[in-house]
């Protein structure tokens, strides 16, 4: 061998050694978890659930609130498995990812291109909890799933992404729950409907969606029914838009 290739063996060597002392220090004092302490059943990865709020604001913002916004971003669990890894360009996140202590995803936030945004979260056996649409920092799509697989709701938003297009919700043995439909779009009409488990109706009538409040509103002629189908009950709605 000659004598350069020894030398830069050498150097190489030595230069990973440095950086396995390195690795192992940085490591050594940084904070780890266990999964009881950051994760909630409901409320996911806790600790990073204000970042969660603030992932489209710029670097200087992210920095006060102390995150360290720039390249990949890690931390881990007591155990030594993976919990976070993000990556952030130009102060601006591109990845978000939390992971359970089994090594399963348990959120997972990517920026498909400007102003588009893609959430899914994660049951800890790695069925799909729920997926979130963002558009410009609005939900334009929401879906939740029970533990089994089979969709629990589903909502959509206008073009405006101001009020719903449609909501459907279901039982946990799929039949539906409730529906509601946008209508009329200009005048923000809904047909609303209820059914029992067993899939015969229960309530129909129609909402309106108050701008000024954010509330659907009922109006005209609503009816309720027994869950063998027979008409129980009518009650007429007067409305007032502030």
């Amino acid at each position: 061998m000659k004598k350069s290739h020894y030398i830069f063996v050498f150097y190489l060597l030595t230069t990973l050694s440095h950086w396995g002392q390195t690795e192992r220090v940085k490591h050594e004092y940084v904070t780890r978890y266990t999964q009881s302490q950051v994760i909630d059943s409901c409320e996911g990865t806790t600790i990073y659930n204000r970042m969660m709020k603030v992932l489209e604001l710029d670097y200087k913002q992210l920095k006060d609130l102390g995150y360290n916004v720039q390249g990949w971003n890690e931390e881990y669990f007591e155990s030594g498995q993976l919990m976070h890894i993000s990556y952030y360009k130009a102060g601006k996140v591109v990845l978000f990812k939390n992971f359970y202590e089994n090594g399963q995803c348990q959120n997972y936030i990517i920026y498909l291109d400007t102003g588009q945004c893609n959430l899914e979260v994660y049951f800890e056996n790695g069925d799909l909890k729920h997926q979130m649409f963002y558009l410009n920092g609005k939900p334009k799509k929401i879906t939740e799933f029970y533990p089994s697989g089979l969709p629990k709701m589903n909502i959509e938003y206008d073009r405006e992404l101001n009020c719903v297009s449609s909501k459907k919700i279901w039982y946990l043995n799929a039949e539906t729950q409730s529906e509601m439909t946008l209508i009329d779009e200009k005048a923000k009409k809904y047909s609303d409907r209820l059914f029992f488990p067993n899939g015969k109706l229960k309530e129909e009538g129609e909402l309106l969606y108050s701008v000024n409040t954010g509330e659907y509103i009922n109006i005209g002629t609503r009816v309720s029914y027994e869950s063998s189908g027979k008409k129980k009950h009518t009650e007429k709605y007067k409305y007032h838009l502030d």
